[in-house]
């Protein structure tokens, strides 16, 4: 009787739950209900948000990002994702900001 090799075990896939969009015309779905939530207050629900207004500044006209007001983000690290993109703007993100302390 020889060495055998352990065999693996066959696992198989679990379906994930699915967490559907309610609105009828959206066909999107999540694994999460936290994501479900997020999708319906940032994108169903805009007009109950406190929208994260741009807070560039241009140095050389003085004009602010058109970013602002009802054109403002839903949530704060797609702010700073557009300014660190869009204004090449280097900024510290929620997280890196605790880190520093």
């Amino acid at each position: 009787m020889g060495y055998q090799q352990p065999q693996q075990p066959t696992v198989q896939p679990q379906s994930q739950p699915q967490y559907p969009c309610l609105y009828a015309q959206c066909q999107i779905s999540f694994t999460r209900h936290a994501d479900l939530q997020r999708h319906m207050n940032s994108i169903h629900n805009r007009a109950t948000l406190d929208l994260v207004p741009c807070t560039y500044v241009d140095p050389a006209t003085g004009r602010p990002c058109h970013r602002q007001g009802e054109f403002g983000f839903t949530r704060r690290d797609k702010m700073i994702a557009h300014m660190r993109a869009v204004h090449k703007v280097e900024v510290a993100s929620a997280a890196e900001q605790r880190r520093e302390g």
